[in-house]
């Protein structure tokens, strides 16, 4: 414990040396052979002054390292938690940054190009191996659950599905056989000796002058239609109809928006079949309607 001190030394009106030389002595930067370093060293009052002046050094010492050890667990707590900051977050090189940014863009530009390659010859085998096509190509028909009324002749009371099938997108019918069909992308469908189809309609007296009109149109008399109408209301007739009449009827009674439910061919969209146009079909047609 040092003290600001002058250098001339003297002494209180005791006979003890004043405060500033005790703590002088205290601190050992008084000579040791000088008279007040012997009358400290001899004299009781002095030795308790020195004494207390230890209690304070103690206490304050004691002080300052309580404070030091509170600061401690905080202090080491942080630079722990930098420590493990750092390792988790490491610090990537500016280079390695740029190398990984130019190889991602090489590999996405080298994907592009094999793509590309691959896509071209690809193109060029399909050219080079098919020849041709003079004719419209087909087309797919989509196939739509029907639901059939219950109770119907030839019609089961559950959804059936239409068959899948290639049609021309010529508008025009016609008719072809197998050797044909070789040099044809079209694919016909087959129209059997009988035919019965189920029709709906909203109005029951119009679908009977619209059927007559439509029959009227493929060149075969109307008034060969006698309808006759059964306990269900379902109204049914049959006829006598060549392929080419019997496809065509078909295709104008749906245009006229009649709804047909059954699956047999001619189908409306249809317009490829097998066979002779004027070969004989024994046709049943019936109508009922939407809100039996």
């Amino acid at each position: 414990m040092k003290m600001n001190r002058n250098k001339n030394i003297k002494e209180n009106t005791t006979g003890c040396p004043d405060h500033e030389i005790v703590c002088a002595y205290f601190d050992g930067e008084l000579p040791k052979e000088g008279p007040e370093s012997a009358h400290i060293a001899s004299c009781a009052e002095c030795q308790s002054r020195l004494e207390d002046f230890a209690k304070m050094a103690g206490a304050i010492a004691r002080n300052m390292k309580e404070k030091q050890n509170a600061d401690f667990p905080e202090t080491m707590l942080k630079k722990v938690r930098s420590k493990i900051s750092a390792e988790k977050n490491p610090v990537v090189p500016f280079y390695i940054i740029q190398f990984m940014k130019a190889a991602a863009v090489f590999i996405l530009i080298a994907g592009i190009f094999v793509y590309i390659k691959n896509f071209t010859d690809s193109n060029s085998k399909i050219t080079g191996s098919q020849p041709l096509r003079t004719s419209p190509p087909a087309s797919i028909v989509s196939t739509i659950p029907q639901k059939a009324p219950a109770g119907i002749a030839g019609i089961p009371g559950e959804i059936e599905i239409r068959n899948l099938r290639d049609v021309s997108t010529s508008p025009d019918i016609r008719f072809m056989t197998p050797a044909q069909k070789e040099y044809s992308p079209d694919k016909p469908a087959i129209i059997p000796d009988s035919v019965s189809q189920v029709w709906t309609t909203d109005d029951m007296g119009n679908a009977i002058a619209k059927a007559k009109e439509c029959l009227n149109k493929t060149g075969v008399k109307a008034d060969i239609l006698k309808f006759t109408a059964d306990d269900s209301g379902t109204l049914s007739s049959s006829v006598s109809l060549n392929k080419m009449q019997l496809s065509t009827f078909v295709r104008l009674y749906a245009k006229d928006g009649f709804e047909l439910l059954s699956p047999a061919q001619p189908q409306p969209e249809q317009n490829v079949f097998y066979g002779n146009a004027d070969d004989k079909v024994g046709y049943e047609i019936k109508i009922v309607s939407k809100n039996r």
